[in-house]
C-alpha cells in the first residue's frame, strides 16, 4: 500500500533530525534541512517495496544527499577566497583614529598612485569611493561594462601582487 506523501514526511522528520545531528551539520540548518526533504520526497517517488523497507532506503537517500551537499559546500569554501574589494573599500570607510594608522593609509594610497595610471585611479575612485556602479563608469569612461569590469579586476589584482 502506498502511503500519502504528507504522512510519510511527517514520520521521517525525526529521521532527518537525527541524521543532521549524526552528520554535525549545525550551519545552514534551514537549508540542510530543505535538501533533506527534497531527498526525502525522490527516496519516496522512486522507492520499490520488493527491494526492501521504505526507512532504510530513506535514510540512506537523505544521508546520501546531504553529505552529497556538505561535500559541495566544503569545495566551495575552500575555493572562495575574499576579494580585496572588501578590504579596499573597509580601508578607504573606516575612520581614522590613530596617526600611524593614517600614515599607513597615506603611504598605500601613495604607492596606489604610483603604480596605477591617472584613468584607473579616476575608475577606483569612481567605485570605491563615489560608489559608482560599474555601468556608470563605463558610460563616463567610454567602454562597456564588461571591458571595464575586467580592466578593475586587472588593476585591483595588480595592486594584491604589490600589497602581499
Amino acid at each position: 500500500m502506498e502511503r500519502d506523501f504528507e504522512v510519510v514526511y511527517k514520520d521521517m522528520q525525526p529521521l532527518i533530525y537525527f541524521i543532521l545531528k549524526k552528520l554535525n551539520i549545525y550551519k545552514d540548518h534551514e537549508y540542510y534541512i530543505q535538501t533533506a526533504n527534497i531527498a526525502l520526497w525522490m527516496a519516496w517517488k522512486n522507492f520499490d517495496a520488493q527491494k526492501g523497507k521504505f526507512s532504510t532506503y530513506a535514510f540512506s537517500s537523505i544521508r546520501g544527499a546531504l553529505l552529497t551537499e556538505l561535500s559541495k559546500t566544503n569545495k566551495d569554501a575552500e575555493r572562495f577566497v575574499a576579494t580585496n574589494d572588501f578590504a579596499l573599500n573597509k580601508l578607504i570607510h573606516d575612520q581614522i583614529d590613530d596617526k600611524d594608522h593614517y600614515e599607513d593609509l597615506h603611504i598605500r594610497y601613495d604607492t596606489i598612485c604610483r603604480h596605477v595610471t591617472d584613468i584607473e585611479l579616476a575608475i577606483l575612485h569612481a567605485y570605491y569611493i563615489e560608489n559608482y556602479s560599474m555601468q556608470e563608469i563605463a558610460k563616463m569612461v567610454g567602454q562597456s561594462e564588461a571591458a571595464l569590469q575586467k580592466r578593475k579586476w586587472r588593476i585591483v589584482k595588480r595592486l594584491r601582487t604589490i600589497f602581499n
